[in-house]
């Protein structure tokens, strides 16, 4: 069959797409950066959308021809425009099943989330509910996959966060009680639940929750992924729920801050159910977690991502501090003359060096606020780095005794360049 997968390149698209394709079926990769797509996978098909554009039938009709089967993996948990949100996780996929509809296509799979209803009011869990209110009004071959915690050898999003958290020195923090119940299930498993609903005819207009066969708490489910890890024994620490509401309020206004108001409802709701009607429906058991994690031990790799999971955003906030402020403090606080004598030995005097100093300060807060608000890293780290190793090259030329200065203000424009490197090498969260 030729499968549509759209958001191919997620942590869940990209291992269906695998899945499909290691079957045998022709995989056509829908994605939004489509070079991206073609380096992931290619010897695959790779066709570029967009769901917070592509929101009309017309759109996707030229994307589906011969497509026997769509499966829908793109998500988003969090973004200050709840128009965004509701484009991406509604207003398209409706798009894109209204199209599947008129181009024949015989099933389409909406990959959604388990615990999704009326009482978790997120954006996301409410945009996703209200597309599948408007799925179970269809007389078309639809079927909605509600998967518990998703977890493997890679991660994003919420198996991500549990993995840091569990992984922070000496301490495991838990929200509130601990007791907030999940089912995990593998992402391989998840992959071959896509693969059995696509093949069986008779699974049709149906929601199915894919979940785990066992029931862990919060607390336990931290404890096993830090000794899956590798770490040593940490003391449980039950932060309290305000506490944790203050972080996620912060987090809200700062996207990729980990902690937000989606995650932490996510860690306060139970997020369970029967696992015999999903083994009913799809013919097989899943595996419990501590199997799999046993046969999948954690890599370096996998310790290094929960280490810096946190310290990633904090990096680039410290990073944008700098230049904001190395912007702000010479025009307020500490006009140094040495800066002057740097223009006028380089034939820049009177109100030419006036301009060229206040320029140059205000570039350094561009840059730094461009930094902070996460706005296109990779180039903004490039331009960084030029303006580093210049203001080193001509502070080194004109005024070589700095080198000496006793608090290294040329010599931390060495480490300052690296950690630029590092902040730009983890900017692309997948």
């Amino acid at each position: 069959m030729r499968v549509l997968v759209t958001g191919a390149y997620g942590f869940i698209g990209s291992y269906v797409a695998a899945r499909l394709s290691a079957i045998g079926h022709d995989v056509i990769c829908c994605v939004r950066n489509v070079d991206q797509g073609k380096r992931r996978f290619p010897n695959h098909t790779v066709i570029p959308c967009n769901f917070i554009k592509d929101i009309k039938p017309e759109d996707w009709l030229p994307r589906l021809e011969n497509i026997d089967a769509v499966v829908n993996c793109v998500g988003i948990l969090q973004s200050h425009d709840l128009a965004v949100i509701d484009a991406i996780h509604y207003k398209a996929p409706i798009a894109l099943i209204e199209a599947c509809r008129q181009m024949n296509v015989k099933k389409v799979i909406h990959i959604s989330a388990l615990g999704v209803n009326e009482s978790v009011d997120t954006p996301y869990a409410q945009s996703k509910l209200k597309l599948e209110k408007h799925l179970f009004t269809l007389d078309y071959n639809w079927v909605i996959l509600r998967p518990s915690l998703v977890y493997g050898s890679g991660s994003y999003g919420g198996t991500s966060l549990f993995r840091a958290l569990s992984a922070l020195p000496w301490i495991i923090p838990i929200v509130g009680s601990g007791k907030q119940l999940f089912q995990p299930i593998h992402i391989q498993e998840l992959a071959k639940t896509v693969n059995i609903v696509i093949e069986n005819s008779t699974i049709s207009k149906m929601a199915i929750d894919v979940v785990g066969p066992n029931t862990l708490s919060v607390e336990e489910l931290f404890i096993l992924l830090r000794r899956w890890l590798g770490l040593g024994e940490a003391k449980v620490v039950h932060v309290p729920i305000g506490l944790i509401r203050l972080g996620a309020y912060l987090g809200d206004w700062f996207q990729d801050i980990p902690i937000n108001s989606t995650t932490y409802k996510m860690l306060s709701y139970d997020n369970i159910s029967d696992v015999k009607p999903f083994i009913k429906t799809v013919g097989f058991t899943p595996s419990a977690i501590q199997e799999n994690l046993t046969r999948e031990p954690s890599s370096v790799q996998d310790r290094w991502h929960a280490h810096l999971y946190f310290l990633n955003p904090l990096l680039r906030i410290s990073l944008g501090l700098i230049w904001v402020l190395s912007g702000i403090i010479p025009v307020f606080f500490a006009q140094h003359p040495e800066i002057y004598d740097i223009f006028n030995k380089i034939g820049v005097t009177g109100i030419l060096a006036t301009l060229c100093f206040y320029g140059s300060t205000l570039l350094d807060v561009l840059l730094g606020l461009a930094t902070l608000a996460n706005y296109k890293l990779k180039w903004i780290g490039c331009f960084q780095i030029f303006l580093i190793i210049f203001y080193t090259l001509v502070i080194s030329f004109l005024l070589p005794e700095y080198w000496l200065d006793p608090f290294g203000a040329i010599m931390k424009n060495v480490p300052l360049v690296f950690a630029t490197l590092a902040m730009m090498a983890m900017s692309d969260p997948r």
